[in-house]
């Protein structure tokens, strides 16, 4: 969903709500009218400029709906300016605490609406649609208003997205008879009447096309097209998108690319993700029209800005395209000019239209093969765009717990009015140290996984003894393990031996290796073992843990693979261990054979090959 439809929905949570708590004031009132004005404009300096004078007065005058509406709305607009999703969502549970403070019901469902949108905003549908879900139960307690319609525009969105069709038919028809019970006490002239009404009907013209329901779709568009002339610029878009798809459905493909050809001169106004969507939808329509070289040419520059890992395969892809198409050409002209020359000749004539069908045939089968690639090329590209939420979804969720944790503790002990012995602050501190320990492993996680993108950071510059690596790494973790498990290093290679490597890296390799090993080894033994084998360096690391099934033995290696779901981590630790190694030359694998827990093998080059002695040798 787009910022700017998602912002002038938010906006209209207390926008023309007609119930205003507390002390009404002109003065209130006309500044509550001037701050409406500003996020309908996207005003965003004249937010910042008088937010702080705004809630002061509101405050004291108990006009509390105008107070959590300048607030949302300073928040909304700081994650539009700055595109920090995750710093709103801090202050929006913030401002939550402070509504339950004040026993103050719609501000609390208007704080849970805008976590709704920010939760939408970084692609988690399925939290975004809960947070609505909680906000719209708390304000159906209430007079029937204006901005509870918005609230149901953004909740059927969300559960377009997460393909709870039911629910969003539900949502929308119970949308529209509070519609129609509400037309009556509205100001239907109104910016905010008309947003809401057109976004509804926006909703309601997808969801029906979607289903196939195209007959009753048709009746919603021509709705829609008679009312472009009228929509503003904030909803104008999502109805030409509802009107493309309903004519791409149709298969009335060049209806549907002339509407995008609209659409693309709002480009001015769109982000990344509604620019994104257009370009897909683009693409489907003129690759439906025969025009691959076009809808090619469409995906490729998509894909330059989409994902930069791709972009040399795309320049070789579309190099090969256009080489091919050239030489098609010339062929056909080739052949043309055969043909012209032999009219005068049967004989020439009918080796000139064997040849010609032969090369047509061809190159109807090297179109065929291309709109294959092309068709594979869109789904990576679809794909691509899936793995984005849903890494997006797996961190939120693994950082949720910890944060949550630090938060409440950090709460309880800093709050006077609570009694808590040292016991208790003492054992919770040490669960803020714990879970701030977490959160900072998740992010040297993706830190690592990223600069094993890097071949820089992996230069074998290092004469390393690995015998005396091990033990030093090991010896950190003896203490973090104060006793509990037997922790050894085994070697069978002359003292003093060294490889040529990164000594950085193999510390951080083995310990991933170490870590993972007391993660899951709950009493026992570890055992770091290092030998000569087949002119290779061997490096294990054997526990007597709970071991890995067979079927998981690969899977382990996948980034944020994880065999039990309940254990903490993001499962990124023996995926950067592998990666790291490959580096540096050498594999990193899981022993099948061994079954009284787990054994990791990391292969490294021969140390008789470039092994040196220390001095005192």
């Amino acid at each position: 969903m787009g910022k700017i439809q998602l912002l002038v929905t938010i906006l209209l949570l207390t926008a023309g709500s007609g119930i205003v708590e507390g002390h009404a004031t002109k003065q209130g009132d006309a500044l509550y009218e001037r701050f409406v004005n500003y996020g309908l404009r996207s005003q965003t300096d004249s937010i910042y400029a008088g937010k702080d004078k705004a809630l002061a007065y509101f405050a004291d005058h108990h006009q509390w709906e105008y107070y959590y509406y300048v607030a949302n709305l300073a928040i909304q607009m700081k994650v539009l300016r700055e595109d920090q999703p995750m710093a709103g969502l801090r202050e929006c549970r913030e401002l939550y605490n402070f509504a339950i403070g004040h026993h103050h019901d719609y501000g609390r469902a208007s704080v849970l609406a805008q976590m709704g949108w920010l939760y939408g905003y970084i692609g988690d549908h399925a939290e975004a649609a809960a947070q609505l879900k909680e906000s719209l139960g708390e304000l159906r307690r209430h007079k029937p208003t204006l901005a509870i319609l918005g609230i149901y525009y953004i909740y059927a969105y969300m559960l377009e997205l997460t393909h709870d069709y039911d629910e969003e038919l539900r949502v929308v028809e119970e949308g529209k008879q509070l519609w129609t019970r509400l037309s009556g006490d509205i100001d239907t002239t109104s910016l905010a009447y008309r947003t809401v009404h057109d976004n509804l009907l926006n909703v309601e013209t997808l969801m029906e096309v979607r289903r196939g329901n195209l007959d009753k779709a048709s009746i919603l568009v021509a709705r829609l097209e008679h009312k472009l002339a009228t929509n503003n610029e904030m909803t104008r878009y999502e109805a030409l998108r509802a009107i493309a798809e309903y004519y791409l459905a149709r298969k009335d493909y060049e209806k549907a690319l002339a509407v995008t050809d609209e659409m693309r001169q709002m480009s001015g106004t769109l982000n990344s993700g509604l620019r994104w969507g257009l370009n897909l939808l683009r693409t489907e329509i003129i690759r439906n029209l025969g025009r691959s070289d076009e809808a090619y040419d469409t995906l490729r520059q998509m894909m330059e800005r989409r994902n930069s890992s791709s972009v040399s395969q795309l320049r070789r892809q579309l190099s090969e395209m256009d080489s091919q198409y050239q030489l098609d050409a010339m062929r056909i002209q080739e052949q043309k000019n055969h043909f012209w020359y032999a009219v005068s000749v049967s004989l020439l004539i009918i080796i000139g239209l064997l040849v010609f069908a032969y090369f047509r045939q061809r190159a109807a089968r090297l179109l065929a093969r291309k709109n294959e690639e092309l068709a594979a090329a869109l789904e990576h590209a679809q794909e691509s765009d899936r793995m984005k939420t849903a890494f997006v979804q797996h961190i939120s969720h693994e950082i949720r717990t910890p944060l949550n944790i630090i938060t409440g503790f950090a709460q309880v002990i800093s709050n006077p009015d609570y009694e808590v012995s040292e016991e208790d602050r003492n054992r919770m501190l040490a669960d803020i140290g714990h879970n701030t320990e977490e959160i900072t492993n998740f992010v040297n996680e993706l830190l690592e996984l990223s600069e094993s993108e890097s071949q820089s950071q992996y230069a074998k510059d290092d004469d390393v003894d690995v015998a005396a690596l091990c033990r030093s790494v090991v010896a950190d973790y003896e203490q973090q393990n104060a006793g509990h498990l037997q922790i050894s290093v085994e070697s069978s290679l002359p003292e003093g031996v060294t490889i040529r490597s990164n000594a950085n890296a193999l510390s951080k390799i083995l310990a991933r290796l170490m870590s993972n090993a007391l993660k899951f080894t709950e009493q026992g033994r570890v055992t770091v073992r290092l030998y000569e084998a087949g002119g290779l360096l061997k490096i294990e690391v054997e526990d007597t843990g709970i071991g890995i099934p067979p079927e998981h033995q690969e899977k382990i290696f996948e980034r944020f693979y994880k065999v039990d779901t309940f254990k903490q981590g993001i499962g990124l630790g023996l995926t950067v261990a592998r990666r790291a190694t490959e580096l540096l030359g050498g594999t990193l694998t899981l022993d099948g054979n061994y079954t009284a827990g787990a054994r990791f093998v990391v292969t490294l080059t021969d140390p008789s090959a470039q092994a040196s002695r220390r001095a005192s040798n």
